[in-house]
């Protein structure tokens, strides 16, 4: 995934994340995997690939804090999100003071795990997203209005199926980091973010709660090892949405491999007026 000098990954019978097993509501298929794991397809362009959800967000999702909700009522915006996932091939060495790995899970692929997946999107309520999606390098677009569905396949634009979605999103973010986080009881610092008065709060070491199940599925590696999380957020001063959420966090296999996860989501452009999303073809 890296190039060509680097050792391929081998899929696991337990997948890494959900982005394995459902594209982490992201979109990759089985192209992008068979890229990463060496598989036969010898595919290497990104598609879309059900998560189980009919919208990309926020439609059909409840706000779980005042925070959400003010960010569910936003007419348009644009955004970016960005994750990253790496498990070093390198273990890590057993000492005392380390936290207890999970011996249940063990890794059936070698060499280094280093995975990017960058979204660039514009989204306009209540139900419309156009968004430019890179990983391993392989570019995907994609529309969605309502129920109907398009995407780039071999560079042309085609209407396809509603199984094709786009996640992590903000609010879906939002609604999984807010009840784990009290903005009561933090200080925040006032800052800047796209033109957004702000205020920067930080939460070092919270526990995950039910955060990493929403956002990655409850029977995903990260939902499993990922106890912890560092939190940042920017709250608009004026609004109270979230500008910026910044989530942090890492864990241990059976085998004492680590692995490590960051997801960064950031708006900007908040409503608007040249926003908007409207059919590809």
């Amino acid at each position: 995934m890296n190039g060509a000098s680097q050792t391929r990954i081998r899929q696991p019978k337990r997948k890494l994340t959900k982005l394995w097993i459902v594209l982490a509501a992201l979109g990759l298929t089985a192209a992008l995997i068979a890229a990463c794991n060496g598989g036969d397809d010898g595919g290497s362009s990104p598609t879309a690939q059900p998560t189980g959800s009919a919208t990309p967000q926020p439609t059909g999702q409840a706000a779980t804090s005042a925070a959400c909700q003010t960010l569910a009522s936003l007419d348009r915006y644009r955004y970016v999100s960005n994750l990253s996932l790496e498990s070093p091939e390198e273990l890590v060495p057993s000492s005392e003071g380390q936290p207890t790995p999970v011996a249940t899970l063990t890794r059936e692929y070698v060499g280094l795990f280093d995975f990017d997946y960058n979204t660039d999107a514009s989204w306009v309520a209540p139900d419309r997203v156009e968004a430019s999606i890179s990983a391993a390098g392989s570019p995907l677009n994609l529309v969605i209005i309502g129920d109907r569905h398009w995407v780039t396949l071999a560079g042309e634009w085609r209407e396809v199926g509603p199984e094709y979605v786009l996640g992590y999103g903000p609010l879906e973010v939002c609604n999984a980091i807010f009840p784990e986080i009290d903005l009561t009881q933090a200080q925040g610092e006032k800052e800047t973010v796209n033109g957004v008065s702000a205020l920067h709060y930080t939460f070092a070491d919270t526990p995950t709660g039910q955060a990493m199940a929403a956002i990655f599925g409850p029977q995903s590696d990260e939902a499993i090892l990922f106890q912890t999380m560092n939190v940042e957020v920017w709250v608009a001063e004026k609004d109270g949405f979230p500008v910026r959420m910044d989530i942090e966090a890492s864990g241990l296999y059976g085998d004492r491999r680590e692995l490590k996860g960051q997801l960064r989501i950031e708006l900007r452009d908040i409503n608007a007026d040249d926003i908007e999303v409207e059919p590809p073809i």
